[in-house]
């Protein structure tokens, strides 16, 4: 991944990771050729959803609304074409929904008052959280081989899932996120578990 990204730190102390331009004249795409985008089939959201523009206001987020307009460049060929579509059909054909889906976690976390009014400096939490929003391959021997899986309740066949399935294992990454940044019940202890910590509270 940093081979092709950039991390950069956003105001809540937490890593946000960017595309890393050619260091050219027009910062060009690495991924674009004379032949096409050498990574199509699994082009970024930014690039499927091109070239609309999503106009996002707190009207619009209280709202639950969507708008966009359309960006008039002249190195968009799609816009030369001589055919109708509607936002809804434009944004199925280019495979949005199930990046909407992933977003929707994503931005109740990230956008959370409590994280906006404070900056996180711990550097486990840090490193935590980059594994669990753009490392996914870490994240799923960290699930597996570490205790985690024996300190919460967790569904068998969630388990099963987020061994070979990746969008399962992005959702329940962001479950543990909230349940860790946000102490919200993403994630519930095991009983005896709670047990347990209470009675060596009790006996300290």
């Amino acid at each position: 991944m940093t081979s092709y990204t950039d991390i950069l730190v956003g105001d809540a102390g937490l890593a946000v990771v960017a595309l890393r331009m050619r260091d050219d004249e027009k910062k060009s795409c690495p991924f674009v050729t004379s032949g096409g985008c050498k990574i199509y089939e699994d082009r970024p959201w930014s690039c499927r959803i091109y070239p609309l523009k999503p106009e996002s206001t707190d009207i619009t987020e209280k709202s639950g609304k969507e708008y966009y307009s359309v960006m008039d460049v002249p190195f968009c060929l799609g816009l030369a074409e001589d055919k109708v579509m509607t936002v809804e059909r434009w944004k199925t054909e280019q495979g949005i929904p199930i990046y909407l889906e992933m977003e929707n976690p994503f931005k109740k976390i990230t956008m959370n008052k409590s994280l906006s009014n404070k900056k996180i400096i711990n550097k486990k939490i840090q490193e935590m959280y980059y594994m669990a929003c753009y490392d996914l391959d870490r994240f799923r021997r960290f699930v597996l081989e570490s205790k985690l899986l024996k300190l919460f309740e967790v569904e068998p066949e969630t388990v099963e899932k987020i061994k070979h399935d990746d969008v399962e294992l992005y959702k329940f990454a962001m479950r543990w996120l909230e349940y860790g940044l946000l102490g919200q019940h993403g994630l519930k202890v095991k009983p005896d578990v709670m047990e347990a910590k209470k009675q060596e509270l009790r006996n300290k």
